[in-house]
């Protein structure tokens, strides 16, 4: 299946958590979706998709992903996206890709979503969230569960960050 990221899933760090595998030699092909806007999902960390006449959208497209990949996708995105296919175009042409819709479950805000704000901002929350989300995921935690959960999920990462957060530091003054 060939699938268009435009959020947290164009780093690798997080496509390779979700995926469960290295996805260093994975070719991410720069792509673009017209016809959206990317906003960020109110009280959220994350970006959903809003329609928009003359809108584009840049992420990324990758090709063959497995049915089993696409599952730890489809869990990682929750019931808040579904999966549907729209034309995107890449430097050599215009292919259809799946595309994860928000389902209309979350509210979008007036903010635009930008992905390099959000890899300087978010990305260690993101993480720690996309970590315990996975790790339900392994454990057979069943889909319809992760709503109760996710509040108290949200608040254990950001202690968990709070405690990282001297690490972090450290590690970007180098």
């Amino acid at each position: 299946m060939r699938i268009f990221f435009f959020g947290s899933l164009m780093d690798r760090d997080f496509l390779g958590l979700v995926l469960g595998r290295d996805v260093s030699a994975l070719q991410l092909e720069p792509a673009v979706l017209r016809g959206f806007q990317r906003r960020r999902a109110r009280g959220e960390t994350f970006p959903v998709l809003v329609p928009h006449p003359g809108g584009e959208v840049a992420g990324v497209v990758i090709e063959g992903v497995s049915p089993d990949e696409v599952g730890r996708l489809c869990y990682y995105e929750t019931p808040d996206y579904a999966l549907h296919p729209y034309p995107v175009e890449t430097s050599a042409d215009r292919r259809h890709a799946h595309v994860f819709i928000a389902t209309g479950r979350l509210d979008a805000e007036d903010t635009h979503w930008e992905f390099e704000a959000w890899v300087a901002t978010e990305k260690p929350l993101g993480l720690i969230l996309a970590e315990e989300l996975m790790h339900h995921y392994d454990l057979g935690t069943p889909l319809s569960e992760i709503d109760r959960l996710w509040p108290d999920m949200k608040q254990a990462a950001e202690m968990r960050l709070g405690l990282m957060q001297p690490v972090i530091e450290k590690s970007r003054r180098g």
